[in-house]
């Protein structure tokens, strides 16, 4: 815990010396404002860390009656292009970020766990004007009184709702995959790298053997899901290409797609690669999981346990199950 808080000062001291000025400057008369910072100063992660953080900063700033913007470098990639946000106005200029070490500062928050209500708060009590924060985790259960994980996940939601809307092309996308979203199933399948397929900055690959066995379970159990619900139709959403493409082919052959949609496209991690079809795919995925049912998170061993599939069920109100192979 003591190296990484130090950690974390360290990179708030580089990013100060290297981004902000110290000409003195005052800014009079301004309601302090936290700006969660999507800069390209440093790797921000995924689309559901991205939105962790956005919800987070909104609900730290409600706390302490500040204002609160998300500032996106649109010359990377507009997160917003598909995502659309309610209130525009929360939508920083480049103009509006003041890198000025007298009256603002960074803020560090990525992969930080098991702090208080009272030390998260304390990191923006310190006399500025503006506080850039760079967050990518879930602090709601923090400011969220809940008696029960429902309560909880409805409130997230209601946060989630009150800040975004998802852009009215995904409906269209929707009505050609699908004649209806009634009693449908959603499959998620997270590798990351290990079927040497994806361009995400993790290092672990497997050799040619154990890439051939995992892929051959998670396809028989991907299979096997299909086979035994009772839905009538079904969205496989998964970051490897190879994988999709093995599944379409066990699909085929046994001519069952008539009622399972497995999703290709632009794949990759939107923190690596900044296209603007890699960015619609994400978001895509979301929403369309956000629609299901059901969601069945499958996971076998080196896989990434990612929350993307569960944060789309808490969205959509979907029951989420964890399948374990």
């Amino acid at each position: 815990m003591v190296l990484k808080e130090l950690k974390r000062k360290v990179v708030e001291l580089y990013l100060t010396i290297r981004y902000y000025s110290f000409i003195p400057k005052k800014v009079l008369n301004e309601k302090p404002v936290i700006i969660i910072m999507f800069d390209g100063s440093m790797g921000h992660g995924g689309l559901l860390d991205r939105i962790k953080g956005i919800i987070s900063t909104s609900m730290i700033a409600e706390q302490l009656n500040y204002d609160w913007k998300v500032y996106c470098d649109v010359k990377t990639f507009n997160l917003f292009k598909f995502l659309n946000t309610i209130d525009t106005s929360c939508v920083a200029t480049k103009e509006e970020v003041i890198r000025n070490a007298w009256v603002s500062k960074p803020v560090l928050f990525y992969n930080v766990f098991n702090q208080s209500r009272p030390q998260v708060l304390s990191l923006f009590k310190k006399g500025k004007t503006q506080y850039h924060f760079y967050c990518n985790v879930d602090l709601s259960k923090l400011f969220i009184a809940e008696t029960s994980i429902e309560e909880l996940n409805n409130k997230w939601r209601k946060s989630f709702f009150s800040i975004f809307r998802f852009d009215n092309s995904f409906n269209e996308v929707q009505k050609q995959l699908f004649n209806t979203l009634e009693n449908t199933c959603g499959i998620h399948l997270r590798f990351q790298s290990l079927l040497g397929d994806s361009n995400e900055g993790v290092d672990k690959t497997l050799q040619d053997e154990e890439c051939k066995l995992l892929l051959l379970k998670c396809i028989n159990h991907t299979v096997k899901l299909i086979d035994e619900g009772n839905f009538k139709q079904y969205l496989v959403v998964s970051d490897s290409t190879n994988f999709l493409n093995h599944l379409k082919d066990t699909i085929s052959k046994e001519s069952r797609q008539e009622n399972i949609q497995v999703l290709g496209g632009s794949i990759g991690h939107i923190d690596v690669n900044h296209s603007e079809e890699v960015l619609q795919k994400a978001i895509l995925d979301f929403y369309l999981l956000t629609k299901c049912k059901t969601i069945y998170q499958v996971l076998g061993k080196g896989m990434y346990n990612s929350q993307f599939s569960k944060y789309a069920a808490i969205v959509g109100k979907a029951d989420y199950v964890i399948e374990r192979i």
